[in-house]
């Protein structure tokens, strides 16, 4: 079993080379939606989540930072990337910038208490 990017490994399960268990999102793939959740699947509230995100340096001026949001969000939602984000397992989402810091703020605390909760350490 492993957990994988959903992009990569539709292909092998298309091909019958691996089979998909679920969805690590709160929600079904668009592009799958015969595909539960894990939490659908019986372990309730798990969500395992990836993203990606633009950030520019501490102290950007807001002006700059409302502009490239703007641009970046428009790009987004670009009718003929759609296909491609969906394609993907990919759901543009498009939040302001303090929606983004505060969801780094919040997978930043819940991977805290993981690795607390399940002693992990650093090995040289």
């Amino acid at each position: 079993m492993m957990i994988a990017d959903q992009g990569l490994i539709r292909p092998l399960a298309k091909a019958g080379k691996l089979r998909m268990l679920a969805t690590t999102g709160l929600k079904r793939l668009r592009i799958m939606t015969d595909l539960p959740t894990v939490s659908e699947s019986g372990l309730q509230g798990f969500e395992i989540a990836s993203w990606s995100g633009v950030m520019a340096p501490a102290g950007t001026p807001r002006e700059i930072v409302s502009r490239l949001h703007r641009a970046i969000a428009a790009g987004m939602y670009a009718p003929d990337l759609q296909p491609v984000l969906d394609e993907l397992g990919y759901e543009a989402s498009g939040n302001t910038p303090e929606q983004f810091a505060a969801m780094i703020r919040d997978e930043y605390a819940k991977f805290a208490r993981v690795v607390r909760e399940a002693g992990i350490t650093a090995e040289p």
